[in-house]
């Protein structure tokens, strides 16, 4: 288990090199933490609470850090029920 922030938005496109992609949240991890345009997250808590269904993200387009070098950053979209 890793805490992160979550952030759901509004849908938009990212670019992955030739593919345009949706994505409806962002998730911001500590530096360090190794992940790819092809991990899926699972939340099982928000705002400190335990979520009563599990939720899964796909990592879409390529995770950056922020200038700091603080936080790695991946935009990521919903994984529809019963696809995880």
């Amino acid at each position: 288990t890793i805490r992160c922030r979550f952030i759901r938005r509004s849908t938009r496109e990212v670019v992955d090199g030739d593919r345009h992609e949706m994505t409806d949240a962002s998730v911001h991890l500590p530096s360090g933490t190794v992940v790819t345009n092809s991990t899926r997250f699972k939340i099982l808590k928000r705002n400190g609470r335990t979520l009563t269904t599990v939720e899964y993200y796909d990592v879409k387009g390529e995770p950056w850090e922020t200038e700091d070098n603080r936080v790695i950053v991946c935009d990521c979209q919903t994984v529809p029920v019963g696809a995880e």
